[in-house]
């Protein structure tokens, strides 16, 4: 970029010049303001409190916000041996132009602009004929996004329950309990005319209501038998109702470019998907027993009766069982050497469900017919009759202590979890008429350590130090799958050319992905023209999961000053890197500069017999930077997650009791807390390891055009009254 005027790609002249911060000044700082009321009042015998929190937060991109209202209201009240106590939550939530991430997202209209862009020549994004303004006639425009498009939705949430607990005696009690939460959204989208994907326009506006009701009892007993030993029982029962409904109406082709309405599209196809009901009952119980206060044992079950599972599967059983020693009570060497020292140990089953109407096949009435007629169409996924419930066993041994009166402490587990009969969709092969088969499938199994270690180092009249580090390390293998079927894919780029899946054998959360061609001595193969050949078969390029996580905590305490950091690491884990391909292949990298003045010439061969017998030459042609960095594969971006960060810092001041004394005031705080605030090293250069363009499980291991992650100070004043 010389500076000399060229002809820009609105049509103007303009010095051909970089915008070095063109990407950098498309975000704003974002702020969040929340702000918090209570008020409480009671006696000895009854309470009420209400509180009321706002949250307004202005995100990084314009026109992005979300807005909080809560509303919490609770009040209890106690006659003799009979306690009332009644809540209520009142939820309201307002969001505009969250921001979409993948390859479709806003920033690949950012992260992928010219380097000469100025981006406030965006800011007029659309043509007179309504068409998009860009600098490609195949691209977008943020702006558009920003201000033309339309991503809103609101959140009402309503929750709350009412309890009665009678104490018969002091060692026997029960209580009835009720409450429901209900949780209503409306999500608006439209890409409005003249979008570069969408040229005619399309929308989809969409209600969904969930509610879910608990109605439980629990009898509960707490009685020593004798001088040595204590029994504690529960014996309870809950009846859970779920229910889901949702409606949309998907409109596109407007006929009035300027009105994304229902009359305006000349497509229009409504859904509707009638009153989905589940129902739970449930019958639990458990009992701990305790001899001295040294040894503990706790056995519980429950029994589950599930409406979406078949008559003959759907009740089901799981216990657990543990058991707990207090060796400092039991042995006087430990009693000697340790304040506490604790040996305890715990097997455990979960049994799992699915959701409703999973078990017989219902066939899609389709909006337009065939000739006239009314047409039916089977599903891509055919149902199970005989699903079984998933079921997790989990074992886990540890050890607690502390010593020094409790200047050091420290808790080490170790455990071991088998999840199997997974219900998942398993895919089976196009003569079946189905794509996949819903099954109960595979054991995954999940074995691990977490240890904790802490203490207080440093205590004086004035002056404390107390610092704790945790780690934990998980291996995780998926032992088998369904029979003929040795793999789950989660995940796929557009390409193809990265699978994120579960390997039989391997691990859940693997990424393959394309490698070179190589010759058997190791070489690049490149074609005739001289650009390199990605071999035809994928190969394990990494895994998302990381090696192990730690975090290191201190808090350092002076008279009314506290200071709080907390040190973050992920260690190990691998992704693959789609902005970063996407930005070289677009040539708006750093890192694509290389190459642009001269041609390239591979260090490679290239195979002048056939595929059967290769004969392999050295290569001697060149290609253009272009050229070479549209031709890379997969494991040139694999990066490694391994990060260590200063997650949190926090400094609060407590004003002293002298200065507030006398008056109505009972404290007065005022605190910094910063989040995220930077690495202390970190693997792959761009973006933030941890960053995903969805919090799901299958999206994990690629970056695609992710929002940065942020930065965050705030200031907050705590006045009690």
């Amino acid at each position: 970029m010389d500076g000399q005027n060229r002809l820009y790609w609105n049509g103007e002249t303009k010095p051909f010049s970089p915008q070095p911060d063109n990407v950098k000044d498309f975000f704003r700082t974002g702020h969040s303001y929340i702000n918090t009321i209570a008020l409480d009042a009671g006696n000895e015998n009854s309470s009420v409190r209400f509180s009321y929190t706002n949250n307004n937060v202005n995100g990084l991109l314009e026109n992005s916000y979300l807005r909080k209202n809560n509303f919490n209201l609770r009040g209890s009240t106690k006659m003799g041996k009979l306690s009332l106590d009644a809540k209520v939550t009142y939820f309201l939530q307002e969001a505009n132009n969250r921001a979409t991430q993948g390859t479709e997202g806003i920033l690949a209209y950012v992260y992928g602009a010219p380097r000469n862009t100025d981006f406030e020549d965006l800011r007029d994004y659309q043509n007179t004929d309504y068409s998009v303004n860009s600098w490609s006639s195949s691209s977008g425009n943020p702006y558009w996004i920003l201000y033309n498009d339309r991503r809103y939705d609101t959140r009402n949430r309503i929750q709350g329950f009412a309890k009665a607990q009678y104490e018969f005696t002091d060692w026997l009690s029960a209580f009835v309990r009720i409450g429901t939460d209900r949780v209503s959204q409306r999500i608006e989208t439209v890409d409005n005319y003249g979008h570069w994907f969408f040229a005619t326009g399309r929308f989809n506006y969409s209600d969904r209501t969930v509610t879910e009701t608990n109605a439980d009892f629990l009898l509960m007993l707490n009685k020593d038998l004798g001088s040595d030993i204590n029994l504690s029982v529960n014996l309870g029962g809950n009846s859970r109702y779920n229910t889901y409904i949702y409606q949309s109406v998907y409109g596109e082709d407007f006929k009035i470019p300027t009105k994304p309405t229902t009359e305006s599209a000349q497509i229009l196809k409504p859904y509707y998907r009638p009153l989905q009901e589940k129902k739970v009952h449930s019958l639990y119980g458990n009992a701990s027993i305790s001899y001295k206060n040294m040894i503990y044992l706790d056995i519980s079950g429950r029994n589950d009766w599930s409406s979406t599972l078949p008559e003959d599967n759907w009740s089901y059983f799981y216990p657990s069982v543990s058991l707990s020693l207090l060796l400092d009570q039991m042995i006087p060497f430990f009693g000697n050497n340790f304040d506490l020292f604790k040996v305890r140990g715990s097997w455990a089953q979960v049994g799992n469900d699915t959701s409703p109407y999973q078990l017989e096949d219902s066939y899609i009435l389709q909006q337009e017919g065939y000739l006239g007629l009314t047409t039916l169409s089977r599903p891509s996924v055919k149902m199970n009759p005989e699903l079984k419930p998933e079921t997790t066993t989990s074992n886990e041994i540890g050890i607690e202590f502390s010593m020094f009166n409790h200047r050091l402490f420290g808790d080490f587990s170790y455990y071991k979890i088998e999840s199997k009969d997974l219900i998942m969709d398993v895919p089976v092969p196009a003569s079946t008429g189905y794509d996949k088969f819903r099954e109960n499938v595979g054991l995954m199994v999940n074995e691990g350590a977490e240890f904790m270690i802490g203490g207080t180092p440093v205590i004086s009249n004035d002056f404390r130090w107390e610092v704790s580090f945790n780690f934990s390390k998980n291996n995780n293998r998926l032992v088998e799958l369904a029979e003929d079927i040795d793999n789950f894919i989660f995940s796929t780029t557009n390409s193809g050319n990265v699978v994120v899946q579960a390997t039989v054998g391997g691990q859940f959360g693997e990424i393959w992905g394309t490698v070179y061609e190589r010759d058997p001595n190791g070489k690049i193969v490149v074609d005739a023209t001289g650009r390199p050949i990605a071999a035809s078969e994928k190969q394990l390029l990494g895994n998302y999961q990381p090696d192990w996580l730690a975090g290191l905590k201190n808090t350092l305490s002076y008279k009314n000053l506290s200071l709080d950091f907390l040190i973050d690491f992920r260690i190990g884990g691998q992704l693959y890197s789609g902005t970063d391909a996407a930005m070289d292949a677009l040539g708006v990298s750093k890192r694509s500069l290389q190459y642009r003045e001269n041609d390239v010439t591979i260090d490679g061969v290239v195979n002048t017999g056939t595929s059967e017998n290769p004969v392999y030459e050295t290569n001697t042609n060149a290609i253009t930077g272009q050229e070479y960095w549209q031709n890379r594969v997969a494991a040139d971006y694999i990066y490694d997650q391994t990060n260590i960060r200063l997650r949190e810092v926090s400094l609060i001041y407590s004003l002293p009791k002298s200065v507030i004394k006398g008056n109505f005031i009972q404290s007065v705080s005022i605190g910094f807390i910063a989040r995220n605030l930077f690495f202390i090293m970190k693997d792959i250069e761009n973006f933030d390891p941890e960053s995903s363009y969805s919090t799901s499980n299958f999206a994990q291991g690629m970056l695609y055009y992710n929002m940065p992650t942020t930065r965050s100070f705030g200031f907050n004043l705590n006045i009690k009254f």
